[in-house]
């Protein structure tokens, strides 16, 4: 599987994590390691380059905890890598008709 491929992946994963409601980080990390058995040393950078890109948007409140939220053009875009997705998945179902697991 390709590098950016996994990636884009990773982003519409948290993105999906994020537009159900507002999540701190360190609920979101927990929630994508529980997915994807991902570190938040492979999370954070991709929480923060969303973040850069208005896709997320990050706040903190009184309990110095941050809290993420998915904006208009993140709901935008993760459109787009939900659509991606399904095409990809389909895709391979058609490939995989017809194979058998055997051990």
């Amino acid at each position: 599987m390709n590098l950016e491929f996994k990636k884009s992946l990773l982003e519409m994963v948290i993105l999906l994590i994020v537009s159900n409601k507002k999540i701190s980080g360190y609920q979101l990390t927990q929630n994508i390691y529980d997915i994807l058995s991902l570190k938040e040393g492979i999370s954070y950078p991709v929480i923060r380059k969303l973040t850069n890109e208005k896709l997320l948007q990050v706040y903190e409140e009184k309990d110095e905890k941050r809290y993420y939220f998915i904006t208009e053009d993140g709901i935008i875009v993760l459109k787009k890598l939900i659509n991606q997705y399904m095409f990809i998945t389909n895709e391979i179902k058609q490939l995989m008709k017809g194979f058998e697991m055997n051990e």
